[in-house]
């Protein structure tokens, strides 16, 4: 979180309330990026009493990237088998966390969760944003990559994602400019995407 005095609260009690449900041991993983609002301090009181929320400071801002590695190396500290990227607006239902459970106890080591799949949905998400996404995800697929992998039921989830403990050991050895590929599977059909990697 960056200066997110206005939502911090709300998104803490959503997110710690929705993982009270699920059958696994889970936590909430916040990384104060180096808020000069009171972010802090909201977090630090409600870490005090929400047993699930675990707060990381970063004296000063280092950007969303690195608030993300912050994040995955506090969930492998503490062991987690997955890490569930989701940015702190709720533009994503903390409810819809619990649809990803079936495939992290199927093993999947990734599972990635799109509006633009069968079932999938806009509901809720202001126009100024869809539009965006919608775009985006149509300029991808002209270009040849169309990576639609979400459960059908998802709803509001989108550039939202699950790896594995395993995916995030092996990612971390990444340097800047390496390639890496993907093998998509999908109606009978095996495409090959290749991504490269960058430092931000």
């Amino acid at each position: 979180m960056f200066n997110e005095a206005a939502g911090a609260e709300r998104c803490v009690v959503e997110v710690c309330g929705a993982l009270r449900d699920l059958p696994h041991r889970s936590r909430l993983i916040v990384v104060d990026d180096g808020s000069s609002d009171a972010t802090g301090a909201i977090l630090r009181r409600l870490a005090a009493t929400e047993p699930r929320l675990r707060m990381v400071t970063h004296p000063a801002n280092r950007g969303y990237g690195a608030a993300l590695r912050t994040g995955v190396e506090a969930a492998k500290e503490e062991r987690f088998d997955y890490v569930l990227f989701m940015d702190s607006d709720l533009t994503n239902s903390p409810a819809d966390i619990r649809r990803f459970v079936a495939a992290m106890e199927g093993g999947a080591d990734v599972v990635k969760a799109t509006r633009y799949s069968g079932g999938g949905g806009v509901s809720g998400v202001p126009f100024s944003r869809w539009i965006v996404s919608a775009v985006g995800n149509r300029i991808a697929s002209i270009n040849g990559v169309n990576l639609k992998l979400a459960p059908a039921d998802v709803d509001d989830w989108d550039m939202s994602n699950v790896m594995s403990r395993r995916l995030t050991r092996e990612l971390g050895k990444l340097k800047p400019g390496d390639e890496v590929e993907l093998r998509v599977y999908s109606s009978g059909q095996t495409r090959s995407v290749k991504l490269k990697t960058a430092a931000y």
